[in-house]
């Protein structure tokens, strides 16, 4: 079974990938059956797998209540233009629709991908990283989940993982320079 993951003009049922995944499951048990999510570009599995592994869901995690909450029924992005956030963290491409680009020039946002500093927003924080399987060599999946090793064509400023080495090394010494 092949859907349209991204979120379109209409707005949709949140329970409507619960209903998929269950229809999946349910005919997977006779027969063979997979779930495959179109998406768009960017490196959202990867944004999605590091979410996952640090909090154990997928996308939307709300860090208001002191700890990680998931609610499929209370999405982030609608919940944004309300004001109730202070911060946001844009991974991948910053480009968003004109509404949302307002809200987020009064909060203190942090933008990392490609193309970070083009936000149509003025982020507190860009980094620009290269396009992985472009500008530095990376992973891809194709539809069906299968990783590929991808490696770059075209050099880049610096890849996302000398950002976070860098950026790492900035944090240590943050927090050395505070114990002494």
């Amino acid at each position: 079974m092949v859907h349209d993951a991204e979120p379109g003009d209409e707005p949709r049922n949140p329970l409507r990938i619960e209903a998929l995944i269950a229809l999946t499951q349910a005919l997977n048990g006779p027969t063979r059956a997979a779930l495959i999510s179109l998406r768009a570009g960017g490196n959202r599995v990867g944004a999605e797998t590091v979410l996952t592994w640090q909090t154990g869901y997928p996308f939307s995690v709300d860090y208001s209540r002191g700890h990680p909450h998931y609610d499929p029924g209370e999405r982030g992005l609608e919940r944004l233009g309300s004001d109730s956030f202070r911060a946001a963290l844009i991974i991948g491409s910053p480009a968003l629709d004109g509404s949302l680009s307002g809200t987020l020039a009064r909060m203190s946002t942090v933008a990392i991908g490609p193309r970070a500093s083009q936000a149509p927003f003025a982020p507190r924080v860009t980094i620009d990283t290269g396009v992985a399987g472009i500008h530095e060599a990376g992973m891809a999946y194709r539809v069906d989940d299968v990783p590929l090793q991808l490696r770059p064509p075209l050099p880049g400023e610096r890849s996302a993982t000398d950002v976070l080495r860098a950026l790492i090394g900035l944090v240590r010494a943050g927090l050395a320079r505070s114990r002494s």
